[in-house]
């Protein structure tokens, strides 16, 4: 097979989608401590914000567009194979995350995005993928 630069990034977006997707979730915003707008701390808080919003924003953004019909066919083109596994493994993940945020750090450093697949070794021969049901009758 292949691998055309256009094919190596659209697999980095790819990536990254599934990065932003598995971020956690805004559990809330900082206050501004002082009515000064020029001040530092004013500025500094309101930068903090911007962040945390624009963090939050790329987070649903991604998970949107990994469900969207189009990345079947972006997905299919780069890995030939179909996006269904991968959106098995990351419904759940996602429901962890936003059950308990501080998973998310765990599973962005195990996830790799090839059909869902951990990346110290993925799924051995016979063992079957993690699906939202068994998780819950785990």
């Amino acid at each position: 097979m292949n691998i055309t630069p256009e094919i190596k990034l659209y697999r980095a977006m790819i990536n990254k989608a599934i990065e932003d997707s598995l971020l956690e979730p805004l559990s809330g915003l900082p206050d501004y401590t002082t009515d000064d707008t020029g001040s530092v701390e004013w500025r500094r808080i309101r930068d903090k914000r911007r962040t945390l919003n624009e963090r939050e924003y790329w987070r649903q953004n991604a998970r949107h567009g990994l469900m969207d019909p189009y990345m079947d066919i972006l997905y299919a083109m780069c890995y030939h194979e179909s996006i269904d596994g991968l959106r098995d493994q990351l419904a759940w993940i996602w429901e962890e995350i936003d059950a308990d945020p501080s998973k998310s750090k765990m599973f962005i450093s195990k996830f790799n995005c090839k059909a869902g697949h951990h990346k110290a070794g993925g799924i051995k021969k016979g063992q079957r993928k993690k699906v939202k049901d068994e998780a819950q009758s785990s």
